[in-house]
């Protein structure tokens, strides 16, 4: 399956019912590796999750589907990290395949959970409020609703909140350091209606996200889990989202 495929494909971030691919396949454990000194993948196969290891602590950046739990913690453990230092949780998006464990891994660990202001509603309720309504998660509390450019800190860590909205009402893109992007919010997904305020919501995204130039860029759906050892720059990335996108507005004509 190409990497545009991955990145894109409705059936990656929330399509209706439990489809096989994204509860079976993409879901299936891999072992985890450092990135940069201070983040590691701890995710499955074809669905990221990132830790963020930190002086006073650690960060886990989406939690995977339901079936990915026991891979994240046992991948936490082969770090020689614990799970009870996770202090705070949190997403690039509220899809079932990103959040589907916030609310277990909250009570095992005790962490804050922080999501972006557009998708605290659907993370606490456990509905997907996104334009594609699809399958739902366990309700998760929520600690602290960001705005735009909001900051997460912890220890000698500084992480940037910037609003990427599209894909879900809160997508986000973590900024690490101002260096790293973790990128999730490529635009609708396929299911989904494309009404004229999406459209203009997504066409602002990208070029809000065309001005940002982080040195690394991070996909939550990768091709293969060890393709983020050799992330793809920026602006690549974000040319591949908008020519699909593009394509898909052509085709409706």
């Amino acid at each position: 399956m190409s990497r545009a495929a991955l990145l894109l494909a409705a059936v990656a971030c929330g399509a209706p019912g439990k489809p096989s691919a994204v509860h079976g396949d993409w879901s299936t454990p891999v072992a985890p590796y450092k990135i940069t000194d201070r983040v590691s993948y701890v995710g499955a196969k074809h669905i990221s999750a990132f830790l963020i290891t930190t002086s006073a602590g650690n960060i886990l950046i989406d939690s995977g589907t339901t079936e990915m739990e026991a891979g994240i913690r046992a991948n936490i453990a082969a770090l020689g990290e614990k799970l009870g230092e996770t202090k705070i949780l949190l997403c690039t998006h509220a899809h079932y395949d990103h959040v589907g464990n916030h609310a277990a891994l909250q009570r095992a660990t005790g962490a804050k959970v922080m999501v972006m202001r557009g998708d605290a509603e659907a993370l606490a309720s456990g509905i997907d409020r996104s334009p594609l309504h699809g399958e739902g998660w366990a309700p998760v509390h929520v600690d602290r609703v960001l705005d735009d450019h909001d900051r997460v800190e912890l220890g000698d860590v500084s992480l940037e909140a910037i609003a990427a909205p599209g894909h879900t009402p809160g997508c986000t893109v973590w900024l690490i350091d101002q260096k790293i992007a973790i990128y999730g919010c490529a635009r609708p997904n396929d299911e989904a209606e494309l009404t004229p305020a999406l459209v203009a919501t997504t066409r602002a995204t990208f070029a809000k996200l065309r001005a940002l130039s982080p040195e690394i860029a991070l996909v939550t759906h990768p091709d293969d889990a060890a393709e983020l050892l050799h992330p793809r720059p920026w602006q690549a990335l974000l040319d591949e989202a908008e020519a699909d996108f593009n394509a898909r507005l052509a085709a409706r004509r």
